[in-house]
């Protein structure tokens, strides 16, 4: 058991982590910036270290401030919370060569699946179906409409990089695809610093929640997830209890690809979760 970990982030973030580690017994202890000395997060924690100034990228994102954070105050772990680096792979791997438990995927795992292209290439290689998509990154809008019309409208429009729903962009004919792709690059440029997207056929989605040991829920159910602009609203129920209309044997093949989708990556830690896609009757 960890004795003494450093949360990487600030805010509500943290102070769920710091609720966590003192349900457990671990010391917590809290990251800052100079404006934020007086923040909750802070006075929650059992200890507070400073890392710098206003700019996140001087204080949240300065790597080297935070891997000093750690040494200085003891911990054993980092964990990331969301945002922030919590998705970079270089300091999940600068932590580990450390000496310090990152609380995360395995950086490698986040470094090939923080590659949308990359994420879907792997996986379609290994055998789990895919959303009918580009078969890679689409340069240009005549690119971009092309694989549209050969996966089918409506599409969406996703970058490449990062996540959170950043430089989506949900496409429902031919005539919006212009202004969307346009408007996709910027945001996906100024998020992540690459303008690259991809095309994906916009779908229903089902959900599942894993773990290390396999899947917490056999299979969970969604009522359904609407995936509009970049917003994720998932409602997660246990399969048994809500909306039935999931068949058994769907259930069953969703299942499968899960542990299947687990076995690539190689996650090390609980509470990952996944969406999967099905086209069809829900009933067959």
């Amino acid at each position: 058991m960890l004795s003494r970990v450093l949360i990487a982030n600030r805010g509500e973030i943290a102070r769920r982590v710091i609720r966590a580690c003192r349900a457990l017994g671990v010391h917590a202890i809290a990251v800052y910036s100079e404006p934020d000395r007086d923040w909750p997060h802070v006075r929650d924690a059992d200890e507070a270290v400073a890392i710098g100034p206003a700019p996140a990228r001087e204080s949240y994102l300065d790597m080297g401030r935070l891997l000093e954070a750690a040494r200085a105050s003891g911990a054993e772990a980092v964990h990331p919370g969301y945002g922030f680096l919590s998705e970079n792979w270089r300091f999940a791997r600068a932590c580990e060569e450390a000496g310090l438990v990152w609380i995360g995927p395995p950086w490698a795992v986040i470094r090939d699946m923080g590659d949308k292209v990359g994420a879907r290439r792997l996986m379609a290689s290994a055998g789990v179906p895919v959303v009918p998509g580009s078969e890679g990154v689409v340069e240009t809008v005549d690119a971009a409409r092309e694989a549209a019309a050969h996966v089918g409208y409506p599409v969406f429009l996703k970058a490449a990089a990062g996540g959170g729903g950043i430089g989506m962009a949900r496409v429902a004919d031919e005539s919006a695809l212009g202004v969307a792709f346009a408007t996709a690059q910027r945001r996906s440029q100024a998020a992540f610093g690459t303008a690259a997207l991809f095309v994906e056929r916009y779908l229903m989605v089902i959900p599942s929640v894993s773990g290390e040991s396999g899947p917490v829920f056999g299979m969970p159910e969604l009522a359904p997830t609407a995936l509009f602009l970049g917003l994720f609203l998932a409602a997660y129920a246990l399969w048994a209890r809500t909306f039935p209309m999931i068949s058994p044997r769907l259930a069953e093949i969703t299942l499968e690809r899960e542990v299947h989708h687990i076995e690539i990556e190689v996650y090390d830690h609980e509470d990952t979760d996944r969406d999967f896609v099905h086209e069809g009757d829900l009933e067959k």
